[in-house]
Formats: C-alpha cells, structure tokens, sequence
C-alpha cells in the first residue's frame, strides 16, 4: 500500500510540474507567401499597404534562407501610406491577454538613424509604442530614458518584448536583457489591435517609419523568462509552431505511465 501510495503522488506531483510550464505561444507567423499563422484556427495577419508595395520573399537570416515579408514603403512615409502589418486579438484559443503577454520578433530595419516604430498597441492613436532608433530599443512616452545597446540596420535581430500584469516591460535584443521598466505603454487598448511597423495617424509626429523584412512573429500567452528568451534565441525557427512543449500532453502521458507502472506493481504483490 506504502507503494501505491508513492506512485500517485509522483503522479500528481509530475501533473503540478506539466502545468507549470512556461508561456505557451498562441500564434505563429513565418511568412511562407501568406500572412497565416502557423496554428490551426489562428487568425492570419492583415497587410496594411494602401499602395500595393508589400511583397513576399526570401532572404539570409542567420546564416539561414528564410521566407519573409518585404514591408516596402518609403523611409519616413506619411502614416497614411505606411506599409505593416496588423494582429486582431480576438479569436477564441488564440488571444492574449492585454497586459500579460510576450511577443517575439526576427526583423530587419532599412533606417534607424531616426525612429523606427516597431510596434503599436493603441490602435495608432499616440506616440506609444516599442520604437528602434540606432542607439537600441525603447519604449516611448514613459519607458526608459536611455536606450538599450545598438540596433544596426540592415541586420537581423532576435527581438522580443514581455508585458507583465505588474506593469513591468522588459526588451530584450539578440538574447540580451536590453531595457526594463514598469509602465503600460505596451498594453493593448480595446480596440484589441497589434500594430507592427505603423506608426501614430493622430496626433503629432506620425512618419516615425522605416521599411525592412520581417522573417518571425510570434505571440506568447503570458510572460517569457531570462532563459526561455536565452533558449529562443538560440534558435527562433526550432520547434515550430508552439517552441514550448503542450503542458496537457506531457502531464497526460506521465500519468498514463505511473499508473501503468501502479497497475504492475499491485498484480504482482497479489500473485506472490
């Protein structure tokens, strides 16, 4: 009985640890000709291209051929004719939460010499956004005053962005930790849009704007760790389309074998 009972509580205790897991991501984006995501019943990505100028292609990301898609207007473009790409983060099993999420990014910017918006949360109504400058990334009205370390242009980068419901966001730029900060200037606003690429089209300064490539979107459920963003991006293309194993089905099969291995062990004490 003394062993029955050590098995199911290694059962139980291997379920604890499947759910523990970290973030899971919800949907995936790696532009293969279209903007669908990876996931089955995820929503695809809409190009925002009022000219037409967006296009497919590949190209050498990481010493690796890669498809990617060309976010093609002009440098400094006005908002009205900017060229991106929008998330709607509404449909069922694939949403996040407005301010507890991770975003990770493979991208290449043309221009950096001014600011670059990256990404927008307040459906393009202000200033606030994750911008790239040559100096690094920050977060812009109440982020950090000092950018993080250097972001070349006309290079790939490893980027991702973690929204923590403590109103704590972290950059972080080629595996590096490269900005924290407590604000919510990365919380999305209930229009439930993510904007990539697209700067304001209200208020002032709105040509914060820089054409470039885009290999990897892709949107976690809750906020990645130092190591699982050291461990993405080591290679951002592995493990394709979740990155992070299922908890439910890990917890389901170590189950299944300790009761199996429960089962053996009570047959055999009844037949000796």
């Amino acid at each position: 009985m003394k062993r029955l009972c050590i098995l199911f509580v290694l059962a139980s205790a291997s379920l604890t640890s499947a759910r523990a897991q970290a973030a899971v991501s919800v949907d995936t984006y790696t532009f293969n000709n279209n903007l669908n995501a990876l996931e089955a019943g995820a929503p695809a990505l809409t190009a925002v291209d009022p000219n037409s100028v967006g296009t497919f292609g590949t190209a050498t990301v990481f010493g690796n051929s890669h498809t990617v898609y060309n976010f093609n207007a002009p440098i400094n473009s006005a908002a009205a004719n900017q060229n991106g790409l929008s998330f709607l983060n509404t449909t069922a099993g694939h949403t996040v939460t407005s301010n507890n999420y991770s975003l990770e990014m493979v991208l290449s910017l043309q221009q950096v010499s001014t600011y670059a918006r990256i990404l927008d949360s307040v459906n393009r109504t202000s200033d606030t956004g994750l911008y790239a400058v040559n100096s690094g990334l920050f977060v812009y009205n109440s982020g950090p005053g000092t950018p993080s370390s250097s972001f070349p242009a006309n290079t790939f980068h490893h980027l991702v962005a973690t929204v923590a419901s403590d109103n704590t966001v972290k950059l972080y730029l080629d595996g590096a930790a490269a900005v924290s900060a407590t604000n919510t200037e990365l919380d999305i606003n209930g229009a439930n849009l993510l904007n990539f690429f697209l700067d304001n089209n209200v208020g002032g300064f709105q040509n914060d704007y820089s054409p470039g490539s885009v290999a990897l979107i892709r949107l976690f459920d809750s906020v990645l760790s130092d190591s699982d963003v050291t461990a993405l991006n080591a290679d951002p293309f592995a493990n394709l389309p979740s990155g992070v194993p299922e908890p439910a089905s890990i917890a389901i099969w170590s189950v299944v074998g300790l009761l199996s291995l429960v089962g053996f062990t009570w047959r055999k004490r009844r037949t000796v």
